[in-house]
């Protein structure tokens, strides 16, 4: 899992943007032991806020998830809480104005996950003042790196309340809808991800749907990678929500997946800026 700067995040689901919130993102790797950041990770986390700061000026909180590795749990889990503080101290010194910190620790026993990723890192994410910035609703929003035209092919994956696992009928739906997104262009820029859990379900909290629904967005990242002809790059989007419909029914449990054509080697017309180009179902 690479550290990123997320600056738009879009919760798609049945085929049309339903919801967005923006989430600026990076994270940091630890070497073994090590729980102390070290000068080339602050000095990286420095950086990445004075990007932040560029992009949104005002921020409402912020959180930092954390994972550490030992054979042995409570050391895992006792490593991981040391990370989490540290990290969170280096981040109230950096932030220009004081915002509330969540922090979550996870004690793992492998240094990787199921798909190769280390178990340990630091990812912090801040969340902008979408009212106090006034910033519009984002389908799309004109904002540096983000294109105010562009074709998009999507397709939606429903997933059962608690499951992070993609099913061989998820699997083979994604398989078919790849072979006919890759006769449709010939060449994609790159592909995203969009992963949605729920909250609203007895025990469980807004950090256990975030960690589920980044579950889902690495499984399905991972089973795209495998389908897909050629390597491309994918964008991974995490979001929790409260309810497990949002107010026009949809079912806020999924997985969208985006995949980019590339205009200018496809030679293609203008478009509809955030209107797919079919291939939902």
């Amino acid at each position: 899992m690479n550290g990123r700067l997320l600056a738009l995040a879009w919760a798609l689901a049945a085929g049309e943007a339903s919801a967005c919130s923006y989430i600026v993102q990076t994270q940091l790797s630890f070497e073994g032991s090590s729980a102390a950041l070290d000068r080339s990770q602050v000095i990286k986390l420095a950086q990445w806020l004075d990007r932040s700061y560029a992009n949104f000026s005002m921020y409402t909180r912020a959180s930092i998830e954390v994972g550490a590795s030992d054979a042995v749990p409570h050391r895992a889990k006792a490593l991981a809480e040391q990370r989490a503080a540290n990290a969170a101290r280096a981040l109230r010194i950096l932030l220009k104005t004081e915002l509330p910190i969540t922090t979550v620790a996870r004690g793992h026993r492998s240094p990787l996950n199921g798909l190769g990723d280390s178990n340990d890192f630091a990812s912090l994410q801040l969340y902008p003042d979408v009212e106090g910035l006034k910033l519009p609703d984002c389908n799309p929003v004109p904002i540096p790196g983000f294109k105010p035209c562009q074709r998009i092919i999507q397709i939606t994956l429903a997933f059962a309340d608690g499951s992070a696992e993609l099913d061989r009928a998820q699997l083979n739906r994604l398989a078919e809808w790849v072979d006919r997104a890759d006769a449709m262009y010939a060449i994609y820029e790159s592909a995203g991800v969009e992963a949605g859990a729920t909250v609203k379900v007895p025990g469980r909290t807004s950090e256990d749907a975030m960690r589920l629904a980044r579950m889902r967005a690495d499984n399905t990242t991972h089973a795209l990678k495998g389908l897909f002809p050629v390597p491309i790059g994918v964008e991974q989007f995490a979001h929790s929500y409260r309810e497990r419909k949002d107010a026009g029914l949809v079912v806020n449990d999924f997985a969208a997946i985006q995949l980019y054509p590339n205009l200018k080697t496809s030679k293609l017309p203008g478009c509809n800026p955030g209107r797919p180009d079919g291939l939902e179902r």
